[in-house]
């Protein structure tokens, strides 16, 4: 089954902007157009980066809840579901939308991208930079939503790079190495690993037993440590997912309720229906007429 991705050119119809070439997108929340941002969880098949001039954004990405403060930015990963949860009153962000395709028009190559680890989907999303680090940042974007999109697009690419490839040094500065960035205490590490392995498992596999196998413990204990850090059992993390991506594939409306039933991993609409009902207080379709 094809899932549903919401692309560039339809985020830039919905805010009534102009692509300043294929595959990339930029934007400015100062404009009154660009505030109408998709209001509900989604997936889209392009690289996102959210700059943070000024105020706060709660932003989720999958499961997992961010605050972002000014000067903070976000990587978001193809594939991911995304979801913009609320900003404060005087928030001023800076977005940055582009496909892989466009990554390698534009003068990267494979080769280059092994060198951004950012770039893997495995990777912690969030970047608190240095105060240098994130004030170059502010100045690349601000000349990226500055010139785009009435520049010819050479110069748009030559931007795009000095930006990607100091995206690249600051998140490899911030992150220098991925085991600094996963969690030395047991527990923690475990957690950690849990959250890494549902995204990729969850629509074939609804048990606990299964991922505490994976992880080499058995389902009381992984249950007991994500319950202690998390305020979660395993069993609501796995449920959540599955409430997720429901409500993402909801959305399409090329999909009957049949079918993301069977995406899901559910022996049959009914089930899933009653599933869906139980945690989320509505029907499949009837949280499809909802606004």
């Amino acid at each position: 089954m094809k899932l549903k991705f919401i692309e560039i050119p339809e985020i830039s119809h919905d805010l009534g902007l102009k692509q300043a070439a294929d595959g990339i997108l930029v934007f400015n929340s100062e404009h009154d157009e660009s505030r109408r941002v998709h209001g509900r969880p989604f997936r889209s098949s392009h690289f996102s980066v959210i700059y943070i001039f000024e105020g706060s954004l709660q932003f989720k990405v999958n499961l997992s809840a961010y605050q972002l403060q000014a000067g903070e930015m976000m990587i978001i990963h193809p594939s991911a579901i995304r979801e913009l949860l609320q900003g404060s009153p005087h928030l001023r962000f800076g977005g940055l939308f582009f496909t892989p395709e466009y990554l390698f028009k534009s003068g990267f190559y494979k080769k280059h991208i092994e060198l951004f680890h950012f770039f893997g989907s495995e990777f912690e999303p969030h970047l608190q930079a240095a105060p240098a680090a994130s004030e170059k940042m502010r100045h690349l974007f601000t000349l990226l939503l500055q010139l785009v999109p009435d520049t010819d697009n050479t110069i748009i690419d030559l931007i795009f790079q000095a930006t990607i490839l100091q995206l690249g040094m600051t998140y490899n500065e911030t992150h220098s190495q991925q085991a600094e960035m996963v969690p030395s205490n047991r527990k923690d590490n475990l957690v950690y690993r849990f959250l890494q392995l549902l995204p990729m498992h969850f629509r074939e596999e609804h048990e606990v037993g299964f991922y505490a196998g994976k992880l080499f413990v058995n389902a009381k204990y992984l249950t007991q440590a994500l319950k202690e850090k998390t305020g979660k059992t395993a069993r609501d993390f796995i449920t959540e997912m599955i409430i997720l991506d429901a409500r993402v594939m909801l959305d399409n409306p090329a999909l009957s309720v049949s079918q993301v039933a069977e995406s899901l991993g559910f022996s049959d609409q009914f089930h899933f229906s009653h599933f869906f009902k139980k945690h989320t207080g509505h029907t499949p379709s009837r949280y499809r007429t909802a606004q």
